[in-house]
């Protein structure tokens, strides 16, 4: 199976190179469904602000919070397709998967703070999930 215009265009421009399809036994295509970030932010209290001063600038003031609390949402969707390499007839197909994270933060009082996380999974070291780059 050849590829489809758009993806050697796609490949030469990303990757400076024609997709090698000939020693391929299947083609995996990966679909994005959905990929967002939403946040919000509640706080009672004075926010930080910018106060300018002639000829010199500005001055930022200290955010004072009585109490603060900041929440990230991430959404992903992905879902996988796989062809046939030579012949280009469809072999299977993942139905689609999602994928969630959130991070959580408050502050108390102006100095008591603390945060809620599933980023990365408890007991699990963050360079384990970081990707080598062959040279």
């Amino acid at each position: 199976m050849r590829p489809r215009r758009y993806e050697r265009k796609f490949c030469t421009a990303m990757a400076g190179s024609q997709p090698h399809v000939t020693s391929a036994d299947l083609i995996i295509e990966a679909r994005s469904g959905a990929s967002s970030i939403d946040s919000f932010e509640t706080l009672i209290g004075l926010p930080s602000y910018e106060i300018p001063i002639p000829l010199a600038g500005t001055l930022s003031s200290p955010e004072a919070a009585l109490y603060k609390r900041g929440e990230r949402r991430g959404i992903a969707k992905l879902a996988l397709a796989s062809y046939g390499a030579e012949s280009g007839q469809f072999v299977s197909a993942t139905g689609p998967k999602f994928g969630f994270a959130q991070k959580r933060e408050w502050t108390l009082l102006f100095f008591i703070s603390w945060k809620n996380e599933n980023l990365i999974p408890e007991g699990v070291a963050p360079s384990r999930h970081s990707v080598a780059v062959p040279n």
